[in-house]
């Protein structure tokens, strides 16, 4: 396994936003994180990438503890996220975003590597077009491109992909899942994503956990996920009723 959680509790105040969810993450694999809002998702990705210590549990990263670590530490050692709210250095180009993200890493000394990398990634990304505009001139589909690009600088074993589809319309849904497939495939990532558009992660992912106020309920396929009892009465916030 490239990441194992295990027990995670993680409280605010009298408020459980995790209460002992162990994942585990195999290498190569694209895993959806579905779940209602306010389920604990980012905060699962918070505690992963270093934003939030847990309560309780150990994060274990390609066998290391990283438990409790700082985000650039984690960042460094191949874990790489997205947000929400893309935050791109809005008068900096494109390209100088992603540069940031390349020189961060330190994992290179040669500047010819980090231009052919960043080179890569605009080509990957489809920005590279408009790798000499500043940020603020980009559309929503570009910005949220350039938030992976941005990622994907520095080179992580595993990428943590938090509502990147969130705003695009279903055609722009669709070549973005193909984007982040040809990226995984040709930088050799693991993913994790969390994603609200069930359309959309039912498609991309090899196998699906759904959290529901802080706890993990359901594992599996995404066609064994999509037809749990449990997670059905997640989302309607009711059990089913059976006909007749």
């Amino acid at each position: 396994m490239i990441l194992e959680a295990k027990g995670i509790i993680k409280r605010f105040g009298g408020i459980v936003a995790l209460n002992k969810v162990d994942v585990s993450v195999a290498e190569d694999e694209i895993l959806g994180i579905i779940g209602p809002n306010g389920s604990g998702k980012t905060t699962f990705f918070n505690v992963i990438s270093g934003v939030y210590k847990p309560d309780e549990g150990s994060v274990i990263f390609m066998g290391k503890n990283i438990t409790g670590r700082p985000p650039h530490i984690i960042a460094k050692m191949g874990i790489a996220r997205t947000f929400q709210v893309v935050r791109p250095f809005p008068s900096m180009t494109v390209r100088e975003n992603i540069l940031i993200g390349a020189y961060f890493s330190g994992k290179h000394k040669s500047s010819s590597y980090i231009d052919i990398l960043v080179d890569k990634i605009l080509k990957l990304t489809e920005l590279s077009s408009k790798a000499d505009l500043p940020a603020k001139a980009l559309n929503l589909p570009e910005k949220r491109r350039l938030e992976i690009a941005r990622a994907l600088a520095l080179e992580p074993k595993l990428l943590l992909l938090d509502e990147t589809l969130a705003g695009l319309t279903p055609a722009e849904i669709d070549h973005a899942l193909e984007m982040i497939k040809k990226a995984k495939s040709e930088m050799g990532l693991t993913i994790i994503i969390v994603e609200h558009i069930m359309r959309a992660i039912m498609k991309i992912s090899d196998r699906i956990i759904v959290f529901s106020n802080g706890i993990k309920i359901a594992e599996g396929t995404p066609s064994q996920v999509a037809s749990d009892i449990k997670v059905i009465e997640a989302y309607l916030g009711k059990p089913i009723q059976g006909e007749g």
